[in-house]
């Protein structure tokens, strides 16, 4: 884990509330990471700097949750461009 602790186990309700809660959160938490992409991808286009599969990349980010998948798809195409 990030913090260099070693993993411990837990019990089933502390399990299942922890994935309560991230599945709370899970969409909220998507579009600002998705958000937060397109910002710097629009950074980079104004400073000329991204390459088209980019473009691609945040046009498909900002097609939504249902374009996630593309978004993915089109975000590995880009870092493989590079």
């Amino acid at each position: 884990m990030s913090t260099g602790a070693p993993l411990r186990i837990v019990d089933d309700a502390t399990a299942a509330a922890t994935k309560r809660q991230f599945d709370l959160e899970k969409a909220a938490s998507a579009r600002l990471h998705l958000d937060a992409w397109a910002r710097e991808m629009e950074r980079d286009r104004r400073r000329n700097a991204a390459p088209v599969a980019a473009e691609l990349a945040a046009t498909a980010l900002l097609a939504g949750a249902a374009g996630a998948a593309a978004a993915a798809v089109a975000i590995a195409r880009a870092a493989a461009t590079r």
